[in-house]
């Protein structure tokens, strides 16, 4: 048997049903007015329209003897709907009906578990950036919803995943991996799911959450050798700065470090945000670590022409940090891994190298105050 349909929201199945109460609204929907940001160029439009960021609620819900089914848990309500809100994959962010539950003929039978299981599998899990804000803060609304947890639902198989999660609490015992298993189906006697960051547009809870729980009340040590660093993509498949070594000569006449990020543990990598006054980067996961700046620590970001992301700014407003932003130059695809699968999926722009105009750089770091 297949998926009867989806719910838009969590919300709409807890009414529908009668059961309303198993539905905790954690923070109210609302909205903040965020600071533009600093430029050579004319202002993007992905900042104007989104200078103004309205924020949607973000809940908990309890779903007895619900179901999750495939590698990222889709939410399948006890009448055998998908809830879409709670079920994200990349093609049905737009069209729920898009979503892969919905190829299935039927699915394989369910397995069934006791207790409480927590939902916290995501389709981006995998990327260091995802995972810090779409899936840890889940862990902060299901403490609010103050429902016991016995296991979680993760597709999880990376070091700084584990790393992460055991900081939390969450020891590979009470972990339920998907990794992997398209055909998982699990039914549980409680099943609590959360909002995801990514339909929320990623609120200032988010960020002071991820920088309370792995900042805050935390050892740090600084140094002035990161006062200036530069966060390379050498250590990437994709989206490199093609001429950073041209880059790298002009901010070596100002004192900037070159930093890659991936070998490194959570601790070095707090200490280094901790220690900077000024960030140079190309957009990319390793600027989650702003988490860790000071007020006021200036941030000059690298942005694809074709996959502006403006969630670097965001956060930049919601922790005070100064922003600049410089368009690049699109450079290419060579050394870009599954490139035809990108192609077919039409996300090119996301994993498109990038060239940097060396003069409206040092440009830029002029109006920066360098």
């Amino acid at each position: 048997m297949g998926v009867d349909g989806y719910y838009v929201r969590t919300l709409d199945w807890a009414i529908e049903t009668g059961v309303a109460n198993h539905y905790k609204e954690i923070y109210p929907e609302h909205t903040m007015r965020l600071l533009k940001p600093k430029s050579v160029e004319p202002l993007h439009q992905a900042f104007t329209y989104n200078d103004l960021g309205n924020f949607p609620p973000s809940f908990a819900a309890l779903i007895p003897n619900g179901r999750l089914w495939g590698q990222h848990a889709a939410v399948i309500t006890p009448n055998n709907k998908l809830l879409n809100d709670v079920s994200l994959e990349w093609q049905s962010v737009v069209d729920p009906q898009r979503h892969p539950v919905f190829q299935q003929g039927q699915l394989p039978p369910a397995t069934y578990t006791g207790g409480t299981v927590a939902a916290l599998a995501f389709v981006g899990a995998q990327s260091y950036y995802h995972w810090f804000v779409d899936v840890l803060p889940r862990i902060h609304l299901l403490r609010e919803s103050g429902v016991y947890v016995d296991k979680y639902v993760i597709n999880t198989h990376l070091p700084f995943q584990y790393e992460t999660l055991a900081k939390m609490g969450i020891t590979r015992d009470k972990i339920i991996e998907t990794t992997g298993n398209h055909n998982f189906h699990l039914q549980a006697e409680k099943l609590i799911v959360t909002s995801i960051p990514n339909h929320l547009r990623y609120p200032k809870w988010v960020v002071n959450f991820i920088r309370g729980e792995f900042f805050e009340n935390h050892p740090i040590q600084t140094s002035s050798e990161f006062e200036r660093i530069y966060v390379s993509r050498d250590d990437a498949n994709y989206r490199k700065v093609v001429n950073e070594d041209e880059v790298m000569n002009v901010l070596a006449g100002y004192g900037f470090r070159k930093v890659v990020l991936s070998h490194l543990s959570l601790d070095e990598k707090r200490n280094i945000f901790a220690s900077a006054k000024y960030v140079v980067s190309a957009l990319g996961s390793g600027l989650i670590h702003l988490l860790f700046c000071s007020p006021k620590t200036k941030v000059i970001e690298f942005l694809p022409p074709n996959f502006v992301d403006i969630c670097f700014w965001r956060m930049s407003n919601f922790l005070k940090l100064d922003y600049y932003y410089l368009m690049a130059e699109g450079a290419g695809f060579h050394g870009v891994p599954n490139f035809n699968e990108m192609m077919e999926m039409g996300a090119l722009g996301v994993v498109e190298n990038l060239a940097v105009d060396i003069h409206k750089f040092t440009r830029l770091l002029e109006r920066a105050g360098l």
